[in-house]
């Protein structure tokens, strides 16, 4: 549901190339290039949640393989996931103190 409904909204880009081929009454080649927009927004989205999963399930799987006991691989991913958290919110903390 959620996915859908991030989905299912207008982004700024479409609406902008929307609204500049009405005016140079070029409706339909707006119609398509916003269709157009999505799909390539749709592939992407697509793929990156593939290879996230897929990823996620390979390393888990290495990590059990090497340590005997799936308890190990888990938490060594909890670990990981939330080094890349920390990271991700340390560079936005500074991308955000910059912009004031």
């Amino acid at each position: 549901m959620l996915i859908g409904a991030v989905a299912i909204r207008p982004c700024t880009g479409a609406l902008f190339l929307l609204i500049l081929t009405w005016r140079f009454d070029l409706v339909g080649a707006g119609i398509a290039g916003a269709f157009a927009m999505g799909l390539g927004t749709a592939s992407i989205t697509i793929v990156v949640a593939i290879a996230a999963v897929t990823l996620r399930a390979g390393v888990l799987a290495r990590l059990a393989e090497r340590a005997g006991t799936g308890a190990g691989a888990a938490r060594a991913m909890t670990l990981i996931e939330i080094a890349a958290g920390c990271l991700i919110a340390a560079i936005s903390v500074q991308l955000l103190l910059r912009a004031l």
